[in-house]
């Protein structure tokens, strides 16, 4: 799935074809650690760090450079951030 640049809602796209999933942070003593290794190579707290994704690539399959950014009008379903 990816992010509609027009509605911000996911949707099936053909830039991200692998398969994948994501950790919960700190859901065990494994991603935790990997989570403080990060906040201590970056210099950022945990709090500020993204839930890991896993992702899984079959022969062909692909995941194309892309960007996060949403208009205006997307902007707005999301409140005053």
């Amino acid at each position: 799935m990816v992010t509609d640049d027009d509605s911000g809602q996911s949707i099936q796209g053909d830039e991200r074809t692998s398969s994948g999933m994501f950790l919960d942070k700190a859901q065990d003593e494994i991603v935790a650690g990997i989570e403080a290794r990060i906040a201590a190579l970056t210099f950022f707290p945990e709090v500020n760090g993204e839930a890991i994704q896993m992702l899984r690539y079959e022969h062909g399959q692909k995941y194309e450079p892309h960007f996060y950014y949403f208009g205006d009008e997307a902007y707005q379903q999301f409140g005053d951030n």
